[in-house]
């Protein structure tokens, strides 16, 4: 009887860990899936910063240069033709 008890011990120790380590490798794939969507929304996100910043900086040089021409036409009526 003890021993038969020593065994269903042995093989239920054994079960719960088989058990830990295959929810160990569930919770590790599942990490890694999440890691790697939030790595993808934080790349397209800074992607769209750039972007933005790209397209406001051209704004910004375009204006600046239309000022720059207006005020050298201002300035120096005779350089412009």
């Amino acid at each position: 009887m003890q021993e038969e008890l020593a065994f269903k011990a042995q093989l239920h120790q054994s079960e719960l860990n088989e058990t830990r380590t295959r929810m160990e490798y569930s919770m590790e794939e599942v990490d890694s899936r999440a890691q790697r969507e939030v790595e993808s929304r934080l790349q397209d996100a800074l992607q769209e910063m750039r972007q933005q910043h790209e397209a406001q900086t051209q704004i910004y040089r375009e204006e600046l240069e239309s000022m720059y021409e207006s005020k050298v036409r201002l300035s120096f009526p005779a350089l412009t033709v």
